[in-house]
């Protein structure tokens, strides 16, 4: 189950970042379904888009892999969407136009950025606890708190 999951999410991933590398990357050509007049876009914001979506893909690879890369690029991918987001405000503060799908894009890729780094962090990097064999949680405790009590004699 797992590992469907995993897939699951790499493929999300990679169908999102496509997505974004293609709407991102025609703001900035001027390609797609307004090609005769450029759109009303913001241009740090639409750059951090682009980058990003190559992490996405670089990483839904990765997800499928169960590479452990993937979690620092998402942390990264997260930083660089901050980063357009505040370009975004800034772009809003000075009262130039904008769209206001923009604004919800903006702040749902920014916010799904955080949570599939949460997911690959939780899924690739977070520590383990493995025990010894033949002890579970309860009977390791007590083995410690043995050998705190220098019940047991330290073996050497």
């Amino acid at each position: 189950m797992k590992r469907f999951i995993i897939y699951l999410l790499g493929s999300v991933l990679i169908i999102v970042g496509g997505y974004t590398f293609y709407t991102s990357g025609g703001d900035l050509l001027y390609y797609g379904k307004n090609s005769t007049t450029p759109a009303v876009y913001i241009p740090l914001s639409a750059v951090a888009c682009f980058i990003v979506s190559i992490f996405y893909i670089i990483c839904g690879a990765l997800f499928f892999i169960k590479g452990k890369w993937a979690t620092p690029l998402l942390f990264v991918a997260t930083i660089i969407m901050f980063v357009g987001y505040i370009g975004m405000l800034f772009h809003i503060n000075n009262g130039k136009p904008i769209n206001n799908l923009t604004i919800v894009e903006m702040l749902v890729r920014t916010s799904g950025t955080m949570l599939y780094a949460a997911i690959s962090w939780f899924f690739f990097t977070r520590t383990k606890i493995v025990y010894p064999e033949g002890y579970d949680r309860k009977s390791f405790k007590k083995l410690l708190k043995d050998y705190e009590n220098k019940k047991l004699k330290y073996r050497t």
